[in-house]
């Protein structure tokens, strides 16, 4: 998993992702997950790899809309989904301090810390 994907796998749990939840959860219930859809979809980034696809975007959407529109992952927030099962994450997504730090950051340049704005 390349640090973009981590960071934001740890920024469902610990980041601004959960920032965002917490402040939307009572007036809305909403919850922030992460999920890796599909692997090596059929999509510009394999191709640009010149990876062969493993999976279709089609079954890549099908894990989104099955995160976001199941009605028995209601109020579920904070999870990693590897398709359409929930797994462990790259071991990295839950390093203590890393996530730490990264919600830190998320928090100030998301002007909710001092010394933050974008």
């Amino acid at each position: 998993m390349n640090a973009v994907k981590t960071a934001l796998v740890t920024g469902s749990t610990d980041g601004l992702g959960r920032v965002v939840a917490r402040a939307l959860a009572r007036p809305r219930g909403a919850t922030v997950n992460s999920v890796r859809p599909a692997t090596y979809m059929n999509a510009t980034m394999a191709r640009a790899m010149a990876v062969k696809p493993q999976s279709t975007v089609a079954d890549g959407a099908a894990a989104v809309l099955h995160l976001a529109c199941v009605p028995e992952l209601a109020g579920t927030s904070g999870e990693f989904f590897d398709g359409l099962r929930p797994a462990r994450a790259n071991a990295q997504a839950y390093h203590r301090q890393a996530r730490r730090r990264l919600a830190t950051m998320s928090k100030r340049l998301a002007g909710l810390a001092p010394g933050g704005g974008a």
